[in-house]
């Protein structure tokens, strides 16, 4: 019987200890890079592996809640500015690009819990069909990240301490898939 209780506890002690092993590996986002890899700052899972790769399996649980399948959609993560440093509503970002091979794009801000950031705006994303473009292809746009009103696009960024943007390529084209690493991607500035 004492052995049979020694046993039990020490299975039991080995389920705990790998499930908070397992816990703050993903709260803390260590071994983020076998997951994900950079195309400039961004980030992105060339394959959503849930079914082999349980890190990824947890690591999108936790971050992207309905998440769906890359044949449906590619998720690109920007956390970083051009320097490195944690987006953060303390600064207005300007990112600039143009306008994607998908049958539709957006982006979308969240804050440090992974939700959108509360405004009194209730403006959350940006789109291809609610962006201002600089031109009459509606090919190239400008927007800004900023707690306040800043140019035609704008995201309120709220009194985020960190925050991440989203781009969400629905349905892109072969080539996105083929160069997912390589293609053109909006470029970020920290501008105050």
């Amino acid at each position: 019987m004492k052995l049979l209780l020694k046993v039990l506890g020490i299975a039991l002690l080995g389920l705990v200890a790998g499930f908070l092993f397992s816990f703050f590996r993903i709260q803390s986002g260590s071994g983020i890079d076998e997951v994900f890899q950079k195309n400039g700052p961004w980030r992105f899972a060339p394959k959503m592996d849930l079914a082999e790769n349980q890190y990824q399996r947890a690591l999108i649980a936790r971050v992207g809640l309905f998440a769906l399948l890359e044949s449906e959609v590619l998720y690109y993560a920007l956390t970083e500015d051009e320097n490195g440093d944690p987006l953060s509503s303390d600064h207005i970002y300007e990112l600039t690009g143009e306008s994607f091979d998908a049958r539709y794009w957006s982006f979308t801000l969240y804050g440090e819990d992974d939700f959108l950031i509360p405004n009194e705006e209730k403006r959350f994303t940006l789109n291809e069909v609610n962006m201002v473009f600089e031109d009459s292809l509606k090919n190239s746009y400008q927007f800004y990240l900023s707690q306040e009103a800043y140019g035609k696009n704008w995201i309120p960024s709220g009194d985020a301490v960190e925050m991440s943007l989203l781009l969400r390529l629905y349905n892109p084209s072969p080539d996105i898939y083929e160069r997912a690493g390589e293609i053109s991607l909006p470029q970020i500035k920290k501008i105050r």
